[in-house]
């Protein structure tokens, strides 16, 4: 692969998150028919450019490095996903309920996606001897766990006259 073209896919990666969160906040870019095609394109772009930076480390017999790409595609992942879904959805008090309801979908698998990707970069540091980053990994990937525990509990329902329903 050429040098040149991992280089610019490396820098693609590393400004993706920013160009995700700015193409989700542009409201005006929710209509119907061009948030689909930008966010597909985006979607793609992600996957083309990660599958460059990271061919070589697939293509390598070792445990060690498929488990950094695994981490890899896991960490970036909800960056994909919030590049598919959140084209033009803008701040939570503009989106409807359906999409405020899809915008707590994709924070709920993000944050399943990061932690798993924690752990996984836990697993592939400690194995190649690393101990600190891998202890780091995995504190990480526990605070990353807290982040369901701000969940209500469900309520039971209540009809119009006061008794409960399930």
């Amino acid at each position: 692969m050429n040098p040149s073209v991992r280089r610019i896919s490396y820098l693609f990666l590393c400004a993706f998150p920013i160009v995700a969160l700015v193409v989700a906040s542009v409201r005006p870019l929710r209509t119907a028919g061009l948030s689909q095609v930008i966010g597909v394109v985006l979607f793609a772009a992600l996957a083309i450019a990660a599958w460059i930076v990271g061919l070589r480390m697939i293509r390598r017999q070792a445990e060690g490095p498929g488990k950094l790409a695994l981490a890899g595609l896991l960490l970036i992942a909800p960056y994909g996903i919030i590049s598919l879904l959140w084209v033009g959805i803008g701040p939570p008090f503009q989106a409807t309920l359906s999409e405020n309801y899809m915008r707590f979908l994709v924070l709920v698998w993000s944050s399943i996606l990061v932690t798993i990707g924690f752990v996984v970069l836990k697993d592939a540091l400690y194995e190649a001897g690393e101990r600190f980053y891998s202890s780091l990994g995995f504190a990480a990937a526990l605070s990353g766990r807290r982040g369901l525990s701000h969940l209500p509990e469900p309520q039971p329902r209540t009809s119009c006259h006061g008794a409960t329903r399930g």
